[in-house]
């Protein structure tokens, strides 16, 4: 159910990226929302922090069980930096806040790469057949 629910996130991610690209950035969201493209882009970016927030939510359950030894996994802290950077992207798209800074690219780049280590735990639980980054260094 997870892997689902975070391949929905991750789907309207890149839709969202997709669509986002080659939109007139001097424009408020509601004449954006005029097109079938802003429309497409602002719902897949919606879709994707609706899909963030149960994952958000277990982490904040897990970080409540586990105090600050939650802290002593990496990938938390990555996990941390991914539900930041899709809020501070969604605020920074919606909100039309420094919409044409040049950072902002940058932190959708960083994004998708960060969605992406974090598919690789999901798929922990695919048998792999040859090799795997996940298992690596690790004993059968």
């Amino acid at each position: 159910m997870e892997l689902a629910l975070y391949c929905v996130w991750l789907i309207s991610y890149y839709i969202f990226l997709a669509t986002y690209q080659g939109e007139d950035l001097s424009l408020p969201l509601s004449e954006i929302l005029q097109t079938a493209q802003g429309r497409v882009t602002v719902a897949a970016e919606v879709v994707a922090l609706a899909a963030m927030a149960p994952f958000l939510a277990l982490e904040a359950g897990s970080i409540g069980a586990w105090g600050w030894r939650w802290l002593q996994d990496p990938t938390n802290l990555l996990d941390l930096c991914t539900y930041a950077l899709q809020i501070i992207i969604s605020v920074t798209h919606l909100g039309r806040i420094w919409v044409a800074a040049h950072w902002l690219t940058y932190l959708l780049a960083v994004q998708s790469i960060l969605l992406m280590f974090r598919l690789q735990y999901f798929t922990q639980c695919i048998r792999a057949t040859r090799f795997s980054f996940p298992t690596m260094g690790t004993t059968p």
